[in-house]
């Protein structure tokens, strides 16, 4: 299923990674989200991905391929996973392997979630280090 992304400006305290830390209820299990930012930028019109958690078990679908391996304890809500994700392997047009290779690149150093600065009300921020690298809105 694909989800149309409302793009959003974003102010200058998301972009300077401005986060609050995040309780154990964030990201309730099960439940379906809209990749709204990568690494300081929002996607492109017309992109389309999005993130669903089941079980602890985190899947994103970037531009063309989708993404597995991170896992989120429901009890502690630390979000952990191995040192290469699993990934599907389909070849798309080039926006699509860009927004990708993006995705692919900021799920590699997830280590934990929080509150964004700035953002729609409900959304997260995947974060690595206490910086924003993904930023999710509720669907």
């Amino acid at each position: 299923m694909k989800f149309r992304i409302a793009l959003v400006t974003l102010g200058l305290g998301l972009a300077a990674a401005g986060c609050t830390p995040a309780g154990t209820g964030l990201m309730p299990d099960p439940s379906e989200w809209a990749v709204t930012w990568i690494d300081g930028a929002a996607l492109p019109e017309g992109s389309d991905a999005s993130v669903s958690l089941a079980n602890g078990e985190i899947v994103f679908r970037g531009g063309c391929n989708s993404f597995m391996g991170l896992r989120r304890d429901p009890a502690s809500g630390v979000i952990s996973g191995p040192a290469q994700l699993g990934a599907t392997m389909m070849a798309c047009p080039q926006a699509q392997m860009a927004l990708d290779d993006a995705l692919g690149a900021a799920l590699r150093r997830v280590d934990g979630t929080a509150i964004p600065v700035g953002q729609k009300e409900g959304s997260i921020a995947l974060t690595s280090g206490g910086r924003a690298v993904v930023v999710l809105a509720p669907i």
